[in-house]
Formats: structure tokens, C-alpha cells, sequence
């Protein structure tokens, strides 16, 4: 028995003109702004030296978090599961895996994608399962362990859990980041 999943060839290079539409978007800001800057003197104004500089440093931050999150789509739509006779192999751009059925500890669909988490990775693992390929989700399903699979409320508990402390973590640090820079500001 085999089972092959992951996304169509026409996802797979929509995605990809996608991400590439948004890193010629970020390269002609910075185009822009380095015009704009090769045209503005702060001079011996340290409060303007430093807006230019914080200005330039927000949109860095910024350009690498949009260019970041549009490789990970593209990554996550060149991902593949493949399972026969030897195991469950899922293949991504950066990493790749190989083990038993047994080894999923949690699988669920979650718009579209067949989400799993395999034991002793703290990442999950996303495969596109669009409607076309719902045989092949069946019988994924029908391999994972008992309890493994998670729909309803276990599934939004589960989500919950593993999600919140990053999440509540993550404002913490950002409220923490914007008091000291407030302070930062009030003593200039």
C-alpha cells in the first residue's frame, strides 16, 4: 500500500510568484528609501540622525519577516509525504524525516493541510490535502495510531495548549520591547 500526498503543480508555482512578487516589492522599497536617504542630509540634527536610522531598522525588520513568512509558505508547499511498505517519509526544502506510523503522536486538517506532530520534534509537519486528495487523507488517517487523529474541541484544546504560551510569551517580550524603547525616547 501506498500513499503520496502534497500540492498541486499549479499551488506549488502560484505560491511561488507570489513570494517572488513579494521580495521585488521589498527590494523597491529599499530602492526607494535608499534614494530617498542619498537625498536627505540629517546633518548635525541627532534627533532626525536617529528617526532615519530607527526608520531604515523598522523596515529591515520588516522586509525580512515578510520575506521570511513567504519562504516558509513556499517551503511548506513543496512538502510531500510519502508512505509504503519501509515507513512514513515527509520531505520539506530544509528537512526531512522517515519513521513508523507510530511515531505521529497528533494529525489533524486545518484548512486544507494534513498538520502532524511526530514524537521528539517540536515542529509540525504541514501537507497540502486539498479536497482532490481526500482518498489518500482516508487512508492516512486509517494508519495513525488510536487517538492520534484530533477533530472538534480535543483538537481546538490541543491547539490551545501547545499554541497560547507562545503566543502570551511572544506579547510579553514585544510589551516589554516597546516600555524600554518608550523610556529610551523620554530621556532623549
Amino acid at each position: 500500500m501506498t500513499i503520496s500526498l502534497q500540492a498541486s503543480p499549479g499551488l506549488r508555482s502560484g505560491v511561488l510568484i507570489a513570494s517572488l512578487g513579494v521580495a521585488v516589492v521589498e527590494i523597491g522599497l529599499f530602492v526607494m528609501l535608499w534614494r530617498v536617504g542619498s537625498l536627505v542630509d540629517p546633518g548635525a540634527d541627532r534627533h532626525a540622525a536617529l528617526l532615519f536610522v530607527a526608520l531604515g531598522s523598522a523596515v529591515t525588520l520588516q522586509a525580512m519577516g515578510a520575506v521570511g513568512v513567504a519562504w516558509v509558505v513556499v517551503a511548506m508547499s513543496r512538502t510531500t509525504l510519502h508512505a509504503d511498505d519501509t515507513g512514513v517519509s515527509l520531505d520539506h526544502p530544509w528537512r526531512r524525516w522517515h519513521g513508523a506510523w507510530t511515531d505521529v503522536t497528533h494529525a489533524w486538517t486545518q484548512n486544507g493541510w494534513l498538520v502532524l506532530q511526530v514524537r521528539s520534534h517540536w515542529r509540525r509537519w504541514y501537507v497540502r490535502a486539498g479536497g482532490d486528495q481526500a482518498a489518500s487523507l482516508a487512508r492516512v488517517r486509517a494508519e495513525l495510531p488510536s487517538g492520534a487523529w484530533l477533530e472538534g474541541s480535543v483538537k481546538h484544546l490541543h491547539l490551545a495548549r501547545t499554541t497560547l504560551p507562545i503566543v502570551l510569551a511572544a506579547t510579553g517580550v514585544g510589551g516589554l520591547i516597546m516600555l524600554w524603547a518608550l523610556k529610551a525616547l523620554d530621556t532623549m
